[in-house]
């Protein structure tokens, strides 16, 4: 790539996601994860658990995307053939008097368009977990459970066959706007060489319109990349050959 439209910092779930649309938008886009693998951080240390969006406040922005998210999940998943299972979950009252509370679960998740519980009595609750004891319950049978990980891979895989890079190694250590510009000083996790990454703004692509376009504008969108060494010497653009980034990452160039 002669040119750098975005720089994503982190190859976590979000991450990569986020440079997958980058990507797919025709966006050039590079990827600085300061680890040695993607999804070492936070991503390698969730509960894998697809959320069905019951508990969060009616109305939220959190409740909308979570409905919206895990059915665009899923689908990817059966698309990208990650494995996940839409297994469903029971939420027990263990009392006569948590039968309320699920009461007050079951307006919510409705009202936030979860939808799709379902009550049921101890012995339908049982029905489905024998060893379960409980007075009632509600089926939620949106959740589910993936792999988090073979869901990194995919969503790598998308990254590179739409041309963008992955730095593995890289620490962002601070940033600042200069000359408007962004100007990222960064190391390389392995030398522990320092050097500077600066983005030049400039127009967003042509058919980038409409809500896109005004969506884009929230993002750094730099024109190139420029790499400094200590003496000042530079290097424009980013090249690297594409069977590369399926391998474990590459170094930024030493200017």
């Amino acid at each position: 790539m002669d040119h750098v439209d975005c720089i994503v910092a982190g190859a976590g779930v979000i991450g990569l996601a986020i440079a997958r649309e980058m990507a797919q938008r025709g966006l050039d886009t590079l990827i600085l994860e300061a680890e040695n693998a993607i999804g070492t951080g936070t991503s390698s240390r969730n509960s894998e658990v697809i959320h069905a969006g019951i508990y969060y406040p009616a109305g939220s922005q959190k409740a909308r995307l979570c409905v919206a998210g895990r059915e665009q999940l899923y689908r990817y998943c059966e698309k990208r053939a990650v494995p996940h299972a839409r297994c469903g979950k029971l939420i027990v009252a263990t009392d006569a008097e948590q039968e309320p509370v699920l009461a007050s679960i079951l307006a919510n998740a409705s009202a936030c368009g979860a939808g799709d519980l379902t009550p049921l009595t101890a012995a339908g609750a049982r029905a489905l977990e024998p060893k379960l004891r409980c007075t009632a319950a509600l089926l939620s049978p949106a959740t589910g459970i993936i792999d988090s990980h073979a869901l990194m891979l995919a969503l790598r895989g998308d990254v590179e066959e739409h041309g963008a890079a992955l730095s593995l190694n890289t620490r962002i250590v601070c940033g600042r706007i200069e000359g408007g510009r962004i100007v990222l000083d960064a190391v390389d996790s392995t030398s522990g060489e320092r050097f500077e990454i600066a983005t030049a703004p400039r127009r967003l692509p042509a058919h980038l319109t409409g809500s896109t376009r005004n969506s884009c504008r929230n993002f750094a969108m730099p024109r190139a990349i420029i790499f400094r060494s200590p003496a000042g010497r530079r290097s424009r653009g980013w090249s690297i050959p594409y069977p590369s980034r399926h391998r474990a990452g590459v170094p930024l160039p030493k200017a």
